[in-house]
C-alpha cells in the first residue's frame, strides 16, 4: 500500500480505490524503466509513471503526494547510475505525463464552460459556502501535502507523521 488507510479499506471498492492501483503502477513504470537502457523508453515509462500520478490526482486531490513521491524514488534510484542531464530527463519526462490529466480536464472544462479553471472555482465556491478557511479546508490543494508533513489541520498531525513514517520505509524500501 502507498496511503496509510489503503490496508483497512482494502476490501471496500469506492472512489478511493483507485489510488492504491494508480500508486502501485507509478512506481512499477519507474522501476521498469530504471532497468531499460534506451534512452526513448526511458521517457516513455517516466512519463507513464507521472501520468499515473496525475489521474490520480484527477481522483482525489491527495494524489499529489504521489507525484512527490516517484519524484523522490526516481532521484534516489538514479542518482547513482545517471548523470545530472539524466536525472532532468527523467523529472521533465515525469512532470509532463504529470500535467497531461490535468491539460485535458481544462480544455474540457474551457470547452463546455467557457472557463479553465471551473474546478477550482468550483471547489472555492465550496469552501465559501461552509465559511471555512480555504488553508485548512479539504478542497484546497494546500491542505492535503500540509497534512501530510505534520501541519496540524483540526487535528491531523499525528495523520501526518504516520504517513512521513510511511514515505520513510517507502525510500528505505526502494533504496
Amino acid at each position: 500500500t502507498f496511503f496509510p488507510l489503503d490496508l483497512p479499506w482494502a476490501t471496500l471498492i469506492g472512489s478511493d480505490s483507485f489510488l492504491p492501483f494508480l500508486s502501485a503502477l507509478a512506481f512499477l513504470f519507474l522501476i521498469v524503466a530504471g532497468r531499460h537502457s534506451g534512452m526513448a523508453r526511458q521517457r516513455l515509462l517516466y512519463a507513464l509513471s507521472g501520468l499515473c500520478a496525475g489521474v490520480a490526482f484527477q481522483v482525489r486531490e491527495s494524489g499529489t503526494i504521489l507525484l512527490a513521491a516517484v519524484v523522490i524514488a526516481l532521484v534516489v534510484e538514479r542518482w547513482k547510475a545517471e548523470t545530472l542531464a539524466g536525472i532532468l530527463m527523467g523529472l521533465g519526462s515525469m512532470l509532463s505525463g504529470f500535467v497531461a490529466p490535468i491539460l485535458m480536464e481544462m480544455l474540457y472544462y474551457d470547452l463546455t464552460t467557457g472557463s479553465p479553471w471551473t474546478r477550482f472555482s468550483v471547489l472555492s465556491d465550496l469552501a465559501a459556502e461552509h465559511n471555512a478557511p480555504v488553508r485548512g479546508w479539504p478542497t484546497s490543494l494546500s491542505y492535503y501535502p500540509l497534512a501530510m508533513i505534520g501541519v496540524d489541520l483540526g487535528g491531523l498531525a499525528w495523520y501526518g507523521w504516520t504517513f512521513s513514517a510511511f514515505m520513510l520505509a517507502n525510500l528505505v524500501g526502494i533504496t
